[in-house]
This record gives C-alpha cells, sequence and structure tokens, in this order.
C-alpha cells in the first residue's frame, strides 16, 4: 500500500461530520462551566474562586448587565429625550390630573372657611376639642381640594410657583394650629401660649391665597356667601318657630 493510501482519511458523511462536531463543542461548553463553577468547601460554603479562571454570573445577573448595558446610551440622552414633545405627550397620557373647576366654586367655600376658622378662635378657649373637631368638618371637610385648586389658578395667572408657595404655607400655619390644640388635649393643662397667635396667622395665609382671586370674583363669592348665611338664618328662625308646636304635638301623642 502507497503512503498516500495509509495517510488519506476514511470517508465520512457531511451530516455525521457535523453531529460530531456538535457533540464535541458541547462538550468543552459543559467542561468550561464545570471549571467555572465555585467550589464548595468542606464548611459548606462557597471557595474563592482560582485566580484566572473566569467566573459566570447567574442567568439574572447576566441578564441584568446585558440591559443595563445596552440602555446606557438611552440613559445618558435623558436630557435629549426631555426636549421630545412626543415622549412628553406618551407620559402625559399616563398622568391623570383632575381638571379644574370655575373659580367661583373654590372660593365661596373658602370664604366660609375663613368664618369657620374665626369661630375656632372663640371655641378653643372653653372647649380644645370642639374646637379641633371645627377644623375637620363642614366646609373643612373639602378644604384641602379647595386650597390646592386656588392655589394652582394663582400660579397660572402669575405664570410661576407663587401659587404653589402660599398654599404650602397655609397648610404649615394649620397643622401648626391642629398640633397646638391636640396638645392641649392630651395634656389636659390648657392652651399653649402661642395657640391663638396660631389662629390669627392661619387666616391670615388664606387671606393671601384670597387675594390672588379677581375683585370681581371675590366679590361675587361673597355675595353667595351672604345669600347663604341669610338662608341658613331663616331656616333656624323657622325651626325655633316651629319647636314649640311640635313639642305640643309629642305630648299630644
Amino acid at each position: 500500500m502507497s503512503l498516500s493510501s495509509q495517510c488519506r482519511a476514511p470517508f465520512v458523511a457531511p451530516g455525521a461530520a457535523r453531529r460530531v462536531k456538535q457533540r464535541i463543542q458541547g462538550r468543552q461548553v459543559l467542561a468550561s462551566a464545570s471549571l467555572q463553577q465555585p467550589e464548595r468547601s468542606e464548611q459548606g460554603g462557597t471557595a474563592p474562586p482560582a485566580a484566572g479562571v473566569p467566573q459566570l454570573l447567574p442567568r439574572r445577573s447576566a441578564l441584568a448587565a446585558a440591559l443595563a448595558g445596552a440602555a446606557a446610551p438611552w440613559l445618558f440622552s435623558g436630557a435629549a429625550l426631555a426636549d421630545n414633545e412626543a415622549v412628553k405627550a406618551g407620559l402625559n397620557r399616563y398622568v391623570k390630573k383632575k381638571k379644574l373647576e370655575r373659580l367661583d366654586t373654590y372660593v365661596p367655600p373658602l370664604l366660609e372657611a375663613r368664618g369657620q376658622l374665626i369661630r375656632v378662635g372663640r371655641v378653643m378657649l372653653q372647649d380644645p376639642a370642639a374646637a379641633r373637631q371645627l377644623l375637620r368638618s363642614g366646609v373643612f371637610a373639602g378644604l384641602r381640594d379647595n386650597i390646592r385648586s386656588l392655589g394652582e389658578y394663582a400660579s397660572q395667572r402669575a405664570g410661576d410657583s407663587s401659587g404653589t408657595e402660599l398654599v404650602r404655607g397655609f397648610f404649615a400655619e394649620l397643622e401648626g394650629l391642629d398640633g397646638a390644640l391636640r396638645q392641649a388635649i392630651r395634656g389636659g393643662e390648657g392652651l399653649p401660649e402661642d395657640a391663638r397667635g396660631r389662629v390669627d396667622a392661619t387666616i391670615a395665609a388664606l387671606d393671601k391665597l384670597l387675594a390672588t382671586v379677581p375683585e370681581e370674583d371675590l366679590a361675587r363669592a361673597q355675595r353667595v356667601v351672604e345669600a347663604i348665611r341669610e338662608l341658613d338664618e331663616e331656616a333656624a328662625a323657622e325651626a325655633a318657630a316651629v319647636a314649640p308646636q311640635a313639642a305640643q304635638l309629642d305630648k299630644l301623642l
């Protein structure tokens, strides 16, 4: 047999060669993975990796690292995306904002709240608990929404954040007043010395917000409050007049 015939490689079908190659590559991958897995120490812990041997990240860590690398250019371009009106419009669809109603919807209840704050200053000297309850009843039930809406109107007219600052100032004074009343109720030693000053400061903060309302709207709201007050007085007078008759009817029944 010639030397060329002895060195000639045996014939292998193309499909079989491809399968053999895939098996060899698979074994190499498994061997590499087994080498890269951390060894367990005798105490049950994980032995430190050998020097020079690359370590495989867990699947989740590898995926997070890949996503972070892919998203890095997008994150660094955030300033450019902020100026993209299309992006802003897309995000605004997912932000629910309460639509403002007419201005005269918020002003009359706030004028009534001002009168109720004056009553708080009178009642708290004898009954701090009743005064604190006044801060949670009547027109004060919707006070926060009315205050925020009025502040938003003020900011829109001024073109800045002045209305928001007025809202924060009012709530700070109101919370201080409520805290003073709570302290008096818990301590049972009467009102703190600055309690009266807190009432005046809360009314003054509310007046600053009401001062942002146009004069015509404020005058119209005052007329509405006066009309409501007259109706309440008439209803109270009628109830007082009917009370004796109702009492006599109860006795007869």
